[in-house]
């Protein structure tokens, strides 16, 4: 989480590091230069991992992340203690034809997806493992295609 120690871990060098997992309850958007401060870091860094529920877009430059980096893994929902949080992009509207994507959350996708246009690698988007998976790659594809975005979409707990 965004505690002290997190603030601190930037301060030296990591140079063995090549998987990095910020949890749920770290808020990167604090941290507007992330791709330089990784890049300086950690250069071997070859997997990231992070939560991004929906909230204020995230603005980074990537082309400052390391090289090296492979794999990138964004998670959309978390569980906590009572109840799942699954974040404003899963926000849905029951219609009488069946679900639908709030405006709201259809735009916060498209924001995603500005974000997802400047990896070089292909990001992986993990969705709970009892959403409906294939109705939300149907409604949010076309927004991805749109930026110019490829994604897999995966099944987690």
């Amino acid at each position: 989480p965004n505690l002290p120690r997190t603030y601190t871990f930037w301060l030296s060098p990591k140079p063995t590091i090549e998987f990095l997992h910020f949890g749920n309850a770290t808020d990167l958007n604090a941290f507007p230069d992330f791709p330089r401060l990784i890049g300086q870091t950690t250069p071997k860094l070859h997997t990231l991992e992070y939560y991004y529920y929906g909230g204020s877009e995230i603005v980074w430059d990537l082309t400052e992340l390391p090289a090296s980096l492979t794999e990138v893994t964004i998670k959309i929902f978390h569980h906590p203690e009572k109840g799942r949080k699954q974040g404003l992009l899963l926000d849905v509207d029951g219609a009488r034809d069946g679900l639908r994507l709030t405006p709201a959350a259809l735009e916060r996708w498209h924001g995603l997806a500005r974000h997802l246009a400047s990896y070089k690698v292909r990001p992986t988007i993990l969705v709970p493992h009892d959403f409906p998976r294939d109705w939300l790659l149907s409604v949010v594809q076309p927004i991805l295609l749109e930026h110019g975005v490829e994604v897999a979409f995966s099944a987690s707990s």
